[in-house]
């Protein structure tokens, strides 16, 4: 029960530094410090995994490119303790954010976080697939070569896995 307190506690502070820090290094440090407590709490997260997801998503909208990318790698850690269900939902949402966005930069970060899913949730990542992998090939066609390229990258790394079957029909 402690730990289950300490572990709301944490939380709570962590996704209150996130939407009230200013600034790269306050924003770095709470997106390090998301990390760190999925390490360290773990499964205990878990019905607190869609706080954490959403305030790992909103970071996505940010000015800055490095905080955007840092908070893309931080919602791969946290997709690996989130429950089934959230994972479908943050799925289905980078998808539409990809396909509404007319900003690479924005197109960009979806892959971040896509490739963060598909390293630190790679049984999430099977789980909800057939989600990502159409996605993912569709986006190595962006129009924008490097948000193509980048892409690209991902679908190639994430084939090697399970979903490699998928890219031998798509051929």
């Amino acid at each position: 029960l402690v730990g289950s307190e300490m572990c709301i506690r944490d939380m709570n502070s962590v996704t209150k530094a996130i939407k009230k820090s200013v600034g790269l290094p306050s924003k770095v440090a709470a997106s390090t410090v998301v990390n760190i407590m999925v390490r360290r709490y773990s499964f205990s997260l878990t019905p607190y995994s869609g706080k954490l997801l959403k305030a790992c998503v909103n970071q996505f909208d940010d000015r800055n490119e490095s905080i955007r990318l840092t908070f893309a790698l931080s919602f791969g850690h946290v997709y690996h303790v989130a429950s089934l269900d959230k994972c479908v939902k943050y799925a289905e949402q980078l998808s539409e954010r990809y396909f509404t966005s007319n900003e690479s930069m924005s197109r960009k970060v979806v892959g971040s976080a896509v490739e963060a899913i598909s390293k630190y949730a790679s049984k999430q990542f099977e789980d909800v697939s057939g989600i990502y992998v159409p996605l993912l090939f569709i986006a190595s066609n962006d129009a924008d070569e490097v948000v193509g390229s980048f892409f690209s990258k991902v679908w190639t790394e994430t084939s090697t896995s399970g979903t490699g079957a998928m890219k031998l029909y798509l051929k």
